[in-house]
């Protein structure tokens, strides 16, 4: 399962140990993204939008569960009272329920500085609109 999220936010993820720093770099968005959709129409992966993902859970997962072939349990519906990783240090607050709290977090007049890093990156705006990210 290849997610993908919109890079303009997740430049904007700080370091979960040093909050100093970014999380992910303007070139490792760019190429990571590049790699898997290589394998975009490969009939073994998956791909999905993270911001589809948090505005309709279960649409997205119903989506995930016909393409792995496995029926939808409660378990699915509610993976974050079954999880068994409870806290991790990407997690702030450990486990919690799904948010769109930072989509389109990047349209904050804060972060034009940012942005506009992974704006100037070679093949970065192109890959947004091809995303279909182009705003």
């Amino acid at each position: 399962i290849h997610i993908i999220r919109d890079g303009r936010d997740v430049v904007l993820s700080r370091h979960p140990t040093d909050k100093q720093r970014y999380w992910v770099d303007p070139e490792r968005w760019v190429n990571d993204v590049r790699i898997g959709l290589k394998f975009k129409d490969h009939p073994k992966v998956f791909t999905l939008r993270y911001e589809d993902l948090v505005d309709d859970y279960s649409a997205s997962i119903r989506r995930i569960g016909d393409f792995c072939q496995l029926p939808l349990t409660p378990e699915w519906e509610n993976w974050f009272e079954h999880t068994t990783v409870k806290r991790n240090v990407a997690y702030s607050d450990g486990v919690q329920k799904l948010h769109n709290s930072s989509v389109g977090k990047w349209r904050q007049p804060k972060h034009a500085e940012r942005v506009a890093e992974l704006m100037a990156y070679p093949g970065a705006a192109e890959l947004l609109a091809e995303l279909g990210y182009g705003e």
